[in-house]
């Protein structure tokens, strides 16, 4: 059983650049979060003691007040998209390097989550890859893959199935054929590969759904959530 905390009531108050508009019903470890409206126009969720403490004052915009000509990683900022992430995070539209356009949330571009349209991945894989080791054989690198000291992915498969009933997250179907879906990509998020709080059951048809309008590789949590969200309307 989940316990939270007591609940400090500040809708309607400001902090810096934010007004708060209502408790988000998240919770990071416990706390609530709030869903604030930045004078820029941007929402943003955050914590009552990131407010209270002076910590968050802003959506970001102070740090990223107009991204548009500038290059993160391989991307060049082309312009802002009339449409918001899940969690009210402006869309960006970049170009890459490699010619191709791609569309960014703030907040990926910002933590440098997302440096490339996906060509960036491609090009860093086998004798390109600093890990590189070309004595091994490929047997030898398709098992060290899936294996983390004591953990293997069929140890998190088992632990996520178990967790969430052997039920998919989405449509609710239980038991037939399912995936351990990684919120935050196999691809990037190394420390979260074999982290069941990571993992999410989905059922084939979902987990395919899914891969078709994100793609496959540098996935994200919000993306899950944003998938969710319309796949529940």
């Amino acid at each position: 059983m989940v316990i939270l905390t007591a609940k400090k009531d500040i809708q309607g108050q400001r902090f810096g650049k934010l007004v708060v508009l209502k408790d988000s019903k998240k919770r990071t470890n416990k706390h609530i979060v709030w869903l604030c409206k930045c004078d820029c126009g941007e929402y943003h969720e955050t914590t009552s003691s990131s407010l209270i403490t002076g910590k968050t004052t802003s959506c970001g915009c102070k740090k990223t007040a107009e991204l548009v000509g500038r290059k993160y990683g391989r991307l060049t900022v082309v312009k802002s998209l009339d449409k918001r992430s899940s969690n009210r995070n402006r869309i960006w539209l970049c170009e890459c390097d490699c010619g191709k356009f791609t569309e960014v949330k703030t907040s990926n571009l910002s933590k440098g989550m997302v440096k490339s349209c996906g060509c960036l991945k491609k090009y860093y894989t086998g004798a390109r890859n600093h890990m590189y080791k070309p004595n091994k054989t490929d047997e030898e690198r398709e098992n060290n893959r899936y294996v983390l000291g004591k953990y293997t992915i069929d140890y998190f498969r088992k632990r996520v199935y178990d967790r969430d009933d052997y039920t998919c997250r989405i449509c609710k179907v239980k038991s037939g054929k399912l995936n351990a879906h990684h919120l935050n990509g196999w691809n990037w998020y190394k420390d979260g590969r074999f982290d069941v709080d990571n993992g999410v059951t989905l059922c084939e048809n979902c987990h395919h759904k899914f891969h078709g309008i994100y793609g496959n590789g540098d996935n994200t949590k919000e993306q899950f959530e944003e998938y969710k969200e319309k796949a529940l309307v």
